[in-house]
């Protein structure tokens, strides 16, 4: 009886306690099914611009798309660490931030045939993009200040 209690009270609390993770780090598939702001069309939106007067927070948005229909990702900040991912394109995954200095990170590579394109923004602008037959990366620190993005390295 008391090993049954035990076996019920953990399957209870084992989902409960399965997303540890940051929940300012989000990702989408890009085809409507999560609320990523695609419109269901499965083509990404252009990010939405940090309000003039600057945040206190700053929002970190990665995208993935191309003629490929598939790709594995990894991504990732300083601050976050590293995630990959195998998932359809077009993909996207943002966080927010309080900090003023990050070194952001994106890899791609398709699984199928086709060309990949990676981008990162930083408050709605575009930091770093590259392109690729098969496989597409960009990285990069940025520095925010208020009058925009300031790229560190390259």
């Amino acid at each position: 009886m008391t090993r049954r209690l035990l076996i019920l009270t953990l399957l209870f609390l084992v989902p409960s306690c399965t997303k540890v993770y940051n929940d300012d780090f989000n990702s989408h598939r890009g085809d409507g099914s999560n609320g990523d702001g695609s419109g269901g069309d499965g083509n990404p939106t252009s990010p939405t611009p940090v309000p003039p007067g600057g945040s206190l927070s700053h929002r970190v948005e990665f995208r993935v798309e191309g003629s490929a229909l598939s790709a594995h990702i990894s991504y990732g900040s300083d601050q976050f660490g590293t995630s990959d991912v195998s998932t359809q394109l077009p993909w996207t995954a943002a966080f927010t931030t309080s900090r003023n200095v990050v070194f952001v990170f994106i890899t791609a590579s398709s699984l199928d045939v086709g060309s990949i394109r990676v981008q990162i923004f930083v408050d709605g602008e575009l930091f770093r993009e590259a392109a690729g037959d098969f496989t597409a990366s960009v990285s990069g620190t940025a520095q925010i200040t208020s009058t925009g993005v300031i790229a560190i390295t390259r």
